[in-house]
């Protein structure tokens, strides 16, 4: 859910089920980050809006993008499923239905690329339109992030721009470094 339509509450319910009002959950981010290279990141929040004291930058969103990638299947699953339907349960008697924010894996979308295989979509009015997405390009699985879009329509075209360029004039020689 948190994955698919942005689910900030997901996110929030999540951490404090992991940890004493997510605080701890947290601590263990910005642990996490620092062990895996990240400098110049500060999490304060488990869902990502805005707090003066919450920042980052595209490089720390791309080790954190390629960790998860790397790391964890169901992130793969989730960033790359369309749609989702949640099943009835004992407290919610209907099917709920949740869509991937990501236009560029929809194909029912004008945005769609058809070598985008995942990504995670943002947006807050500081960070603007927010994108970091994995596309199958020339052989290789490419991550691409984008920040500070105008808007989260423009992050699609910025992202679909790089992985353009890269398609035309990126050559097998460069990946084998």
């Amino acid at each position: 859910l948190m994955l698919l339509p942005s689910g900030n509450d997901a996110a929030f319910a999540l951490a404090e089920h992991f940890s004493n009002k997510g605080k701890d959950f947290v601590s263990y981010m910005n642990e996490l980050a620092k062990s895996i290279g990240m400098n110049n990141s500060n999490f304060v929040n488990p869902h990502g809006l805005s707090d003066d004291n919450h920042y980052t930058t595209a490089y720390v969103m791309a080790l954190i993008g390629k960790y998860a990638y790397d790391n964890c299947e169901a992130f793969k699953t989730f960033c790359s499923t369309g749609y989702y339907e949640c099943q009835p349960t004992n407290k919610q008697p209907e099917i709920r239905y949740w869509r991937n924010n990501n236009r560029l894996i929809n194909e029912y979308k004008e945005e769609y690329y058809e070598d985008c295989i995942g990504g995670k979509t943002g947006y807050t009015d500081k960070a603007g339109g927010t994108l970091v997405t994995y596309a199958n390009i020339n052989g290789r699985t490419l991550m691409c992030v984008v920040m500070k879009s105008a808007n989260s329509l423009s992050a699609y075209a910025d992202t679909t721009n790089l992985y353009d360029y890269v398609k035309e004039y990126v050559g097998q020689e460069v990946y084998d470094k």
